[in-house]
């Protein structure tokens, strides 16, 4: 409806490996509405794969590999002159051309602030969030480390917004009446004389924001998080992906586990909450190192945790490595979710192994009696309680009530 009403030059969205079938059905019926529109998407599949993507979708015509925010802005400046627009693939007649792919950006700045303005403020729900509404953002993009299966590995060099900049930001979002903030960075203290100067100016200004965000282990320390939470920072998501030495080697994580839980142990000193993200299936994988894996998950007293399935997608090491050994039982876009069997099998562990023994981590972590009291008691709000009382009825109906999941597990 908006297509036929306004009648746009280009419609861009996102899309990923999990939702790339349902996001190219709604390109084919744009291109059926309006056959002159140049639909184009991005994200970190259409970064590793966008010849690919051009190959297999008739409705898509441009892929973006390089910066959205770069490219968006020069076809709106060269009136939509796909030839002349750098860090695309783009489909011409029956060929595909490659553009060369723009200089780096290296100062985020030129690129604006979001229109956190034209946000629906009920959009976003976290169950980690203290406080509504909530909105997300972030200051870098890029990660200092390069993990095999990572999508950061996808998004060129570290680079960041200054300090000054992403104030204005956070200012707007203050002065529109959101309350609560996720920083989606990949690592938010990665840069720490960059995070000091940020959390120095968010203490002087009193915004009244409170935030959570993604961290290293290796990257956090008592002070940090003192002034993380003086900023009004209530908790950090933690990468430990595995317990297993060998594991983490395999992937390149650099995460010392013992770092894991003095930060979980120092953060709860200081009143602050931590969240561990944990994956199944990531080479070298065994049924004792899924087992490794749940145990130091129990013995690490986090706060939340995640057992998800490892995807491998296209264009980072993780994913070269599934294809070259010939481990793919489906190329299904659809399977490569994080929460349905994995899109592979090892020979000593199935695709449904690693996912029956993901069901089996998320009951045996999140039914256990201490854990339930904690949670319950710990509430100190109403936003608190309805989060949690809705987060455990869809707990429930995912691991207890719902078949969908258990039918479409792979053998």
């Amino acid at each position: 409806a908006i297509v036929r009403e306004e009648t746009p030059r280009l419609v861009v969205f996102t899309t990923s490996t999990t939702a790339l079938i349902n996001d190219m059905e709604i390109a084919r019926r744009i291109k059926e509405e309006s056959p002159a529109v140049i639909t184009a998407t991005f994200g970190a599949h259409i970064k590793g794969a966008p010849e690919q993507t051009l190959k297999e979708f008739a409705q898509l015509d441009v892929a973006i590999y390089g910066d959205q925010e770069y490219v968006v802005r020069e076809l709106a400046r060269n009136g939509f002159n796909l030839c002349d627009t750098k860090g695309i693939c783009y489909r011409s007649g029956d060929s595909i051309i490659r553009n060369e792919l723009h200089p780096p950006v290296v100062n985020l700045d030129e690129y604006g602030i979001a229109a956190h303005d034209m946000i629906d403020p009920e959009l976003y729900h976290d169950p980690f969030a203290k406080r509504r509404p909530l909105t997300i953002t972030y200051g870098q993009i890029g990660c200092i480390n390069k993990c095999t299966y990572c999508m950061s590995t996808l998004y060129g060099g570290f680079r960041f917004r200054t300090v000054t900049h992403f104030m204005e930001e956070l200012k707007l979002i203050a002065k529109l009446g959101f309350r609560e903030v996720f920083f989606i960075d990949c690592g938010f203290t990665n840069n720490l004389k960059w995070a000091n100067a940020l959390m120095d100016s968010m203490i002087e200004n009193s915004l009244g924001l409170t935030w959570w965000c993604l961290s290293r282990a290796d990257h956090l320390d008592e002070q940090i998080m003192k002034k993380m939470k003086a900023a009004g920072c209530h908790s950090i998501g933690v990468g430990v992906e595995n317990a297993n030495a060998e594991v983490i080697k395999n992937i390149k994580k650099r995460v010392d586990t013992e770092r894991v839980l003095d930060v979980v142990r120092t953060a709860h000193r200081i009143g602050m909450r931590v969240l561990l993200y944990f994956q199944f299936g990531l080479p070298g994988e065994t049924k004792d190192t899924m087992r490794e894996t749940l145990n130091f998950a129990l013995k690490s007293k986090a706060d939340l945790v995640t057992f998800g399935i490892a995807v491998p997608v296209p264009g980072t090491g993780f994913y070269d490595y599934i294809r070259d050994n010939n481990l793919f039982i489906t190329r299904d876009w659809n399977m490569f979710d994080p929460t349905l069997p994995p899109v592979y099998s090892y020979n000593n562990l199935s695709s449904h192994e690693i996912f029956e023994f993901s069901r089996k981590a998320y009951k045996k972590f999140y039914m256990r009696p201490s854990f339930i009291v904690k949670r319950f008691t710990s509430q100190r709000s109403l936003h608190e309680i309805k989060n949690n009382f809705e987060n455990f009825v869809n707990f429930i109906g995912r691991f207890f009530m719902s078949k969908k999941n258990k039918n479409r597990a792979t053998t």
